[in-house]
């Protein structure tokens, strides 16, 4: 099992962990004469499922955050200690194998299981320009169709000051368990709204986002920021979820994810909140690029 692949070019390196969730251990952009910290980098745990909420960047499959009924009446079992709903999937506590590596790219490939779920994924990451690209899709390899879904969840370096544009409609509330309880618009009191840039909240939020825009810029006082597009996805992508615990937390989590929080419990079901019925060979997809800059690109 390969433990780190390093790729990038003159302005950008990923360091690429496929034994520990095929996520990354960092992201750094070249500033002056050294390197820089864009996301969070792994120092700590080496193995999972430790080292799976201390990476740099994780990816999120079959399905994104947590679920506390099953799906289409299946039981899906918690994965995590400590956690009362399974959260996640399965791809970010899991090795993945390398299909190819080099200078500036990686591709790696994974059999999922699941609660019902059984799945192929395959992983791209590629630095060209400054920028990274992640590419993520998951084949349904099971015998039926069943609601699936993805995500990518980056935890960017938070610095005092840093602000936030993500242009979205509405927000769900969190309640108990880090549940969704009601879905506002972003003018509500309740909620956060990030469609100009605005500080990141002093206090917890952890809270999905509906009606986005597929972009989000956070600046950092003297240091630039970075730009996070989507860039494709199958079915299209118009939600991501925001996480920072506190003010003072090193980090700030922008998710773009295909489906809400807990998507087959909320009204309507699963489909309308964003999961997507895979009939067995079919694929679904989600790409994004993740792009620092020193000057502000708007």
């Amino acid at each position: 099992m390969t433990a780190a692949l390093t790729i990038g070019d003159a302005r950008l390196r990923a360091v690429v962990r496929p034994d520990l969730g095929g996520g990354l251990a960092r992201l750094d952009r070249r500033r002056g004469d050294g390197w820089d910290s864009v996301l969070r980098p792994l120092d700590g745990p080496e193995t999972l499922p430790d080292a799976a909420f201390a990476m740099a960047l994780n990816v999120l499959v079959p399905f994104s955050n947590r679920l506390s009924a099953g799906v289409d009446g299946h039981p899906v079992p918690p994965n995590v200690a400590g956690e009362a709903y399974p959260i996640h999937g399965d791809g970010w506590l899991s090795a993945w194998d390398v299909d190819a590596a080099g200078e500036d790219s990686a591709s790696l490939s994974h059999r999922g299981a699941i609660g019902p779920w059984r799945y192929d994924a395959t992983l791209a990451y590629t630095v060209a320009a400054g920028a990274l690209t992640v590419v993520l899709e998951a084949t349904n390899t099971g015998e039926a169709a069943l609601p699936m879904g993805l995500g990518v969840h980056p935890w960017f370096v938070r610095r005092p000051g840093t602000t936030l544009q993500a242009p979205a409609r509405s927000q769900w509330l969190e309640g108990r368990g880090h549940l969704p309880t009601e879905c506002v618009p972003v003018t509500d009191p309740r909620a956060f709204d990030a469609g100009q840039p605005v500080p990141l909240p002093d206090a917890w939020i952890n809270a999905g986002f509906e009606g986005w825009t597929g972009a989000a810029t956070l600046r950092w006082p003297d240091a630039g920021g970075v730009r996070m597009d989507v860039t494709g996805a199958d079915p299209p992508v118009d939600r991501y979820v925001l996480y920072s615990p506190a003010a003072d937390a090193a980090f700030v989590c922008v998710e773009p994810v295909t489906h809400a929080i807990d998507a087959p419990a909320l009204p309507g079901g699963a489909a309308a909140n964003g999961m997507v019925a895979l009939a067995p060979g079919d694929t679904t997809r989600l790409a994004c690029r993740i792009h620092p800059f020193e000057e502000d690109p708007t």
